[in-house]
């Protein structure tokens, strides 16, 4: 057990082709917390320079060494800075006693991080929201572990974490983690999503969807009644390269922080459509769908 005079921490792990959107998140954070009683950190093993405002924002940075996982360790196709989220809980340990992790790709809405990293996690290492495709297309036969053999058991998505740092070194979950990279190579669909629920196997503590809800067309009014705190764009299709998808309120959220922030960030973003009126054929489809999915 470590010192109780550690803080709490929202971290973000990133690269440098990643950051924009990682500080827009981070911006709509101090925004929504002006009080906030935990720190802002962005991690990344490039060497990234936080623009000016950011760092008066006091947004944080922890440079990551290259050494920090095995350098031949066999990612595949996924971004080597996605597995970094699975070491930082470990280098941060003795300055912070929780960390929520959102990824680059999540939206903030509402509520207040801050009350959210004091909730009850049990003994477990890790709380996230269900994995949505698990449960609504595979029939809660999660790939990572039917592949295996496994039982279907509860599974989780890792875009959206609080991680316990004492369960989690407890846990050894890097090493874990790292061990799982090397010996279930064929098991690692989604990148640290499928390592960390490998490892846990169903172990873990369960947040409200709230806290990370996945933005589909399954279910396009239920946010009209639903406080959505933390929105998650997690198919391939973002923001910044098919706005139509979504909506141009997201889009422009985008728009207007670089415009203010970071403008050569702008180029990044698909190109800007005017709001057009909803034909009577797609909200006939879109209630059918909502209706269905209830």
């Amino acid at each position: 057990m470590l010192a109780d005079t550690r803080k709490n921490a929202v971290l973000q792990v990133c690269d440098a082709g990643f950051l924009p959107f990682t500080l827009h998140l981070m911006n709509q954070i101090m925004h929504f917390c002006p009080n906030r009683t935990f720190d802002p950190v962005i991690a990344s093993e490039d060497d990234l320079a936080l623009p000016q405002w950011a760092r008066d924002a006091g947004i944080l940075f922890h440079r990551m060494g290259i050494g920090d996982l095995p350098p031949d360790l066999p990612v595949g196709p996924f971004v080597r800075a996605t597995f970094y989220r699975i070491k930082a809980p470990d280098q941060l340990a003795s300055r912070y006693r929780r960390n929520l992790y959102p990824d680059g790709d999540v939206l903030m809405e509402g509520g207040d991080p801050g009350r959210l990293l004091n909730v009850g996690l049990g003994d477990n290492p890790i709380a996230a929201a269900p994995a949505r495709l698990v449960h609504k297309k595979l029939h809660g036969r999660a790939p990572e572990f039917t592949i295996p053999g496994l039982p279907a058991l509860p599974c989780f998505n890792s875009r959206v974490m609080l991680i316990e740092t004492d369960a989690y070194l407890r846990e050894r979950m890097f090493d874990r983690c790292i061990e799982v990279i090397h010996t279930k190579r064929g098991t690692i669909l989604l990148a640290d999503q499928s390592v960390c629920n490998i490892v846990l196997r169903g172990r873990f503590a369960v947040l409200s969807p709230v806290w990370n809800w996945m933005t589909s067309r399954e279910h396009p009014f239920a946010t009209r009644r639903i406080p959505v705190r933390f929105r998650h764009f997690c198919s391939k299709f973002k923001l910044w390269n098919d706005a139509e998808a979504f909506g141009i309120r997201f889009r422009e959220s985008y728009a207007s922080f670089c415009r203010n922030h970071m403008t050569k960030a702008l180029s990044l973003l698909s190109p800007g459509k005017p709001p057009r009126i909803l034909p009577l054929e797609r909200l006939f489809t879109d209630v059918m769908t909502h209706l269905r999915a209830r």
